[in-house]
């Protein structure tokens, strides 16, 4: 059984910085986990300082090789371990408004 949330009933919509959690309970099955952001329809999208967690017995611990703050990704570049589900779209880091640090990622659908 897997699990799957996309925000959709409940999407972000802010002008500013907002820190959004999801939660859930991966199966001990699961062979793949994917997380990111998307955006629906035009417009720029800004993505910064991701972490990613796993309950250990009764402490959370972070999965350093999945946390992103894009500090080491080159401007102007896909991030490494980001890939766009459909053509339309771009993801680019950018120095323009990061959240944290100097870098964030913008998704934008091309023109």
């Amino acid at each position: 059984e897997g699990f799957f949330e996309n925000m959709d009933k409940n999407p972000v919509r802010a002008v500013t910085w907002k820190k959004c959690e999801i939660t859930g309970k991966v199966g001990k099955d699961a062979l793949l986990i994917n997380y990111g952001a998307f955006l629906e329809k035009k417009g720029k999208l800004y993505v910064d300082d991701f972490h990613f967690y796993v309950k250990d017995h009764n402490a959370w611990k972070e999965v350093d090789s999945l946390a992103n703050s894009f500090e080491s990704d080159s401007t102007g570049k896909q991030p490494k371990s980001w890939t766009p589900m459909t053509p339309e779209y771009t993801i680019t880091v950018v120095n323009d408004i990061p959240c944290f640090g100097n870098k964030c990622v913008m998704i934008e659908m091309k023109p």
